[in-house]
């Protein structure tokens, strides 16, 4: 009997992930990248942070499903975008992601919303992350600014941004040439 309501509260849980918006990827026209490069979100990270490149290789190794694109805020790329909502692209103590690129609908999560929703889009167990959205906003978001200011004291920064592997170089679009 407890198995089989875990197995109904399990199906609620995915039911409410899906309908917070972290779902499959759809098909979208766009200028400047491959069409399958920015159908998925885009992750923009701090590409000298020890931290935020630990992050960007724990996303590699677990994105089964091939969703997640990257680019470093450093990039002229992240720039252009951050710009476009009006966002400071000076500030590295923030993870981006991006939905919908260079659609009518383009919108940017920043801080604890984009963590919760690049690692929710991995799927599988990973979509439990989402549930961390019941917790307040800005208690999640203090405590990301907590580790984001002690970030490179505790993991240390490089002099430049990590080159991406041969075989995941597709998927950083600050390595592409715009058309």
């Amino acid at each position: 009997m407890a198995w089989h309501r875990f197995g109904k509260s399990l199906v609620s849980i995915r039911r409410a992930i899906y309908q917070s918006g972290v779902g499959p990827p759809h098909p979208q026209k766009t200028k400047g990248y491959p069409k399958l490069i920015v159908t998925n979100p885009i992750v923009l990270y701090d590409g000298v942070c020890g931290l935020c490149n630990r992050l960007v290789q724990f996303l590699l190794k677990r994105d089964k499903h091939d969703r997640l694109r990257y680019a470093a805020l450093q990039s002229d790329f992240a720039v252009k975008v951050l710009n476009r909502h009006g966002l400071d692209p000076k500030d590295l103590d923030t993870v981006h992601v991006i939905l919908n690129y260079e659609e009518t609908d383009e919108r940017v999560l920043a801080r604890s919303d984009a963590i919760l929703h690049v690692v929710s889009a991995l799927g599988g167990v990973w979509r439990i992350a989402g549930i961390g959205r019941i917790v307040p906003r800005p208690l999640r978001d203090f405590a990301y600014k907590l580790v984001a200011e002690n970030r490179y004291r505790m993991f240390g920064k490089f002099e430049t941004c990590m080159l991406p592997e041969p075989r995941h170089r597709a998927k950083f679009l600050d390595t592409l040439k715009q058309e």
